[in-house]
């Protein structure tokens, strides 16, 4: 023992100055918008997005508006129109009332059948002769 003794053993210890420090603690970088930020721009998207929604709605009532005058505008001629096609289509049913009813004595073409003196129009769905 005598020999281990005069031996002079080191023990582990630090460098003079010391070891440098570890780094344990997380150093995650701020990445992003904060939270007011993402809020703001939200809200923002979501006024902008509803402008266009009620200027889409602005122009579909224009757009209405216009087809509903245009409509008012084209009734007069439209209604002359089939007038006309009313009396032509007249005409050819008592064409062929006065050919069918021929043979019939006592038919006057074109008598009323109904014991009115107003106007009745004739059905849209009703059938005519050669039209």
């Amino acid at each position: 023992m005598s020999s281990a003794s005069s031996e002079q053993f080191l023990q582990d210890r630090p460098r003079p100055g010391g070891f440098p420090t570890i780094q344990y603690a997380r150093n995650v970088p701020k990445r992003g918008p904060s939270g007011l930020a993402l809020m703001l721009g939200g809200a923002l998207l979501f006024v902008i997005g509803m402008d266009k929604v009620n200027a889409g709605r602005r122009q579909r009532r224009l757009l209405k508006q216009e087809n509903i005058n245009s409509r008012l505008a084209l009734q007069p001629f439209l209604e002359a129109e089939a007038d006309r096609i009313y009396i032509k289509r007249a005409a050819q049913i008592l064409e062929a009332e006065a050919i069918i009813m021929r043979d019939v004595q006592d038919w006057k073409v074109g008598e009323r059948v109904y014991n009115t003196k107003r106007f009745i129009p004739p059905k849209r769905s009703s059938p005519s002769v050669n039209s």
